[in-house]
């Protein structure tokens, strides 16, 4: 919404965008596909003689959109919190390096990319997939693409396309709980995520 991205728990709490989502063009709801979404509230509702509590949640306004969703597609089975909060943590935060350790024999030399510079942006769609995490530089070049590994790792056509470009492919693990992350943000501290996969392996 404007330029904005929300979750559903998020979004619930605007309650000026919710009305002018309803209303004004200028305020339509998309999915990183651009495909046009309505907000549903949280609800109780009564079936069957019982209590249903329904969920805050977007859904697609078109059924034949919502069936050709790369987002949906992406997370048919629903995404953990800790893949979300990872991805949007490493897409915000300005003090984070990625690191990728020497594949010599008995060496322990890590090579180090910073990303203070880099500019985030989270669910971006680019050819028929969408990524966790894009990082452009001020002009709108791709610097690099992340992956966040929590239960299933980026494999087949899509690593394969991410090998072949000319940026950087970095994929990293959710390594850091719920609770760490709160107090790295709250300390402002220095972090750094191990690269687990990349488009080639690290010698110094």
């Amino acid at each position: 919404c404007k330029g904005e991205i929300y979750t559903p728990l998020q979004f619930q709490t605007k309650t000026d965008l919710i009305g002018k989502s309803k209303k004004d063009n200028s305020y339509i709801l998309y999915c990183s596909d651009k495909h046009q979404l309505s907000f549903v509230k949280e609800s109780i509702r009564i079936i069957n003689g019982k209590k249903i509590i329904v969920s805050a949640h977007f859904r697609h306004k078109s059924d034949s959109e919502r069936d050709t969703c790369i987002l949906v597609k992406k997370y048919s089975g629903g995404e953990s919190d800790e893949h979300f909060e990872t991805k949007h943590f490493i897409s915000n935060y300005k003090l984070i390096t990625f690191k990728q350790e020497c594949k010599g024999a008995y060496c322990n030399s890590k090579q180090i990319w910073k990303t203070s510079d880099w500019i985030g942006k989270t669910e971006v769609v680019i050819e028929k997939w969408c990524f966790d995490i894009v990082f452009y530089d001020k002009q709108g070049n791709i610097i690099c693409i992340v992956e966040v590994l929590h239960k299933h790792s980026t494999k087949g056509e899509k690593r394969n396309w991410l090998l072949k470009q000319n940026f950087l492919y970095f994929e990293v693990k959710t390594q850091y709980s719920l609770e760490e992350l709160c107090i790295i943000r709250e300390n402002q501290k220095q972090i750094s995520f191990d690269v687990y996969d990349s488009k080639t392996d690290y010698y110094c």
